[in-house]
């Protein structure tokens, strides 16, 4: 593994969490505006933030075949290049669940999404160990 290769994949990861992450602070608008905290859903609304979250669902993993072409992965290359689109499609699929209903992460206990971000990062981590113990 070469020195940038574990930066470029803590990348992809951090970008998708950052973003996953946030989807939590639609819940809390209330609260974080009581107490003087600005988050991305206060400001710049609740539809728009949803957007910047949706790509930063599918956009991380498209980086890994960015990195692919660029030869920054030393894994199995068919199978991180798979691997990568299966996360983007899925990663579409849960950011337009986020994009269909907005209003539903500020008032939903458990939005539909969630399910699916949680199950990407666990299917990325346990698909990207593969692409390199193959």
């Amino acid at each position: 593994i070469s020195l940038p290769e574990p930066w470029f994949i803590g990348a992809v990861f951090g970008l998708f969490v950052l973003g996953a992450a946030s989807t939590k602070d639609f819940a809390d608008m209330e609260g974080d505006r009581a107490g003087g905290c600005f988050t991305l859903p206060m400001a710049i609304g609740i539809r728009p933030a949803a957007i910047v979250v949706a790509v930063s669902l599918s956009v991380p993993f498209a980086m890994l075949l960015f990195g692919l072409w660029r030869g920054l992965l030393s894994g199995n290359q068919w199978f991180l290049g798979g691997l990568s689109s299966v996360l983007i499609i899925w990663g579409l699929y849960a950011g337009r669940l986020l994009v269909r209903d907005p209003d539903g992460l500020a008032t939903e206990k458990n939005h539909p999404s969630w399910k699916h971000m949680y199950l990407i990062l666990l299917f990325a981590q346990i698909g990207m160990a593969a692409a390199y113990l193959l």
